[in-house]
């Protein structure tokens, strides 16, 4: 057993449904002798083993099983039939925020939080300062937890996962976390915890976290198991019965190039950019690039020789690393400053198994009250795929624009693949 963390075997969860309230009763003073219930089996004859250090992601529709079987982990349900066996110290995150009262501060919540996932009290004070130093919400910490937004909340359930130092890591669902930037930090931090070698079991709808992050991926679907395997092929089977194309055909783009532009050139307008995401029909985010993050930014500007253009190009209308904003989580562009009167960013396109994503999304912030217009390469020319940046007069607003690629995409499916661009 020492080099399993997890074995489970014929493991099921039955649950009995009545059709009224009253038939729950009316069989009760049945003694026995009067079913008014039917059975369903949200989890039914399930098999697992999870070595010691590995990083399982579990998937599947809603309402399939995955839940139950991290509670059934966890021990917070019962099994109906076979047994499960756990090794290590557990902790679980099976729905952000359980425990929070809303008529305490954040510093309160966070605090008692820390003494329920078995902090110990002389520990507390030094968790707790970790806790809000990662969640970030600043003087808002001293405040009702009422006052805060979803997003907020969602920060500081999060923040208290960071301070545990578990054995055996249970996630439900957890990586859906306030904005792009914060969702990009709890993204680094659990992919640095699955990587320590912590055995970690995830439940997530992240295709792109689960795919480069897990060891295996298990599918559950009405409450069996149908795959059990590598990330790629799991999440291949899964997205198949979903009906997405994962052929991964040869016209499938590899890079694509995106050029950005000022509605107003003689503007001469700034936009501060975040990142760039791509978006299934699911409205789920497939992958995403932070171009402030210098090593991803540099990935980015590799990828200009591919299509076609120099890496002094693909750098040109970008601040540089020493002009970054925000502790080097965004990056300004200003396209009026090339000789082009654009910016240009190549953009890897999610692989097989995923299908050709149908939106880009950019999260951005506007300095001058201009929009930015973007443009997708298609055929050796562009085709504009939609404007963002112009949300008031305050330049502090922030944006978070889907652009619909879909058109882009049809129209020319070979056009973007890498080494057919356009030099700017």
């Amino acid at each position: 057993m020492a080099d399993f963390a997890v074995k489970a075997r014929k493991l099921g969860k039955k649950y009995r449904l009545y059709d009224r309230p009253g038939d729950r009763l009316r069989e009760l003073l049945s003694f026995g002798r009067a079913s008014y219930h039917h059975a369903f089996w949200a989890l039914q004859d399930f098999d697992l083993e999870v070595r010691q250090g590995e990083c399982i992601g579990v998937v599947g529709a809603n309402g399939a099983g995955k839940s139950t079987l991290l509670k059934l982990l966890a021990g917070k349900l019962r099994p109906t039939t076979g047994e499960c066996a756990v090794n290590g110290r557990v902790s679980s995150i099976l729905e952000l925020g359980t425990g929070f009262h809303p008529h305490l501060t954040g510093r309160q919540n966070a605090r008692i939080n820390a003494l329920f996932m078995g902090q110990r009290p002389w520990q507390i004070e030094e968790r707790v300062a970790k806790i809000l130093e990662f969640a970030g919400i600043g003087e808002h910490a001293d405040q009702p937890l009422a006052t805060y937004s979803w997003g907020m909340q969602a920060r500081l359930a999060f923040a208290a996962l960071t301070t545990l130092d578990p054995e055996l890591l249970l996630l439900d669902e957890a990586l859906a976390t306030g904005d792009a930037q914060f969702a990009a930090k709890c993204n680094a931090f659990l992919r640095q915890l699955c990587r320590s070698g912590c055995t970690t079991l995830v439940a997530s709808h992240d295709f792109g976290f689960l795919a480069t992050t897990c060891d295996r991926i298990v599918w559950i679907d009405k409450g069996r198991k149908r795959a059990d395997g590598p990330p790629l092929e799991a999440l291949a089977s899964y997205m198949d019965a979903l009906g997405q194309d994962t052929t991964g055909a040869a016209s499938r783009p590899v890079n694509v190039l995106l050029r950005i532009e000022a509605s107003e050139p003689a503007a001469q307008p700034t936009f501060l950019i975040h990142a760039f995401e791509w978006i299934d029909h699911a409205e789920r985010v497939m992958s995403g690039c932070y171009v402030g993050e210098q090593d991803k930014w540099n990935a980015l500007v590799d990828l200009a020789p591919k299509l076609g253009f120099t890496t002094e190009s693909a750098r040109a209308g970008w601040a540089r690393a020493g002009e970054m904003f925000h502790n080097c989580l965004n990056r300004s562009c200003t396209p009026g400053s090339t000789q082009q009167g654009a910016a240009y960013v190549a953009l890897p396109v999610p692989a097989a198994p995923w299908p050709l994503p149908t939106k880009l999304r950019v999260t951005m912030r506007k300095i001058e009250p201009c929009d930015a217009v973007f443009s997708l390469q298609v055929d050796g020319s562009y085709q504009e795929v939609g404007r963002a940046g112009r949300a008031g007069t305050d330049g502090e607003d922030w944006v978070r624009a889907d652009l619909d690629v879909t058109a882009a995409f049809e129209r020319s499916k070979v056009a973007a693949t890498a080494g057919t661009g356009a030099t700017p």
